[in-house]
């Protein structure tokens, strides 16, 4: 990702959840899981929140943007 003409290297899945939300914005958990870890419950949500907290920490070091996907009602957004 490049903004600002600074750089940052993502992993496969970090792209891969950006561009689906990106793509489809306020998605739910469960969907992220099943799509992109490819689990189908909840109960196996750690993949999914450690890999959200890495890349937001990857983020605001980088970019600076404490608001880097952003969780609301349950529902996970880029902000826009």
């Amino acid at each position: 990702i490049i903004k600002n003409n600074t750089k940052v290297k993502l992993t496969e899945k970090e792209l891969e959840l950006i561009l689906t939300l990106n793509k489809n914005n306020g998605l739910k958990k469960s969907f992220l899981l099943k799509n992109i870890w490819k689990r189908s419950s909840d109960l196996d949500s750690h993949a999914f929140e450690t890999n959200l907290h890495r890349l937001r920490k990857k983020i605001n070091k980088i970019f600076n943007d404490k608001n880097f996907i952003i969780e609301k009602d349950s529902l996970y957004y880029l902000p826009k």
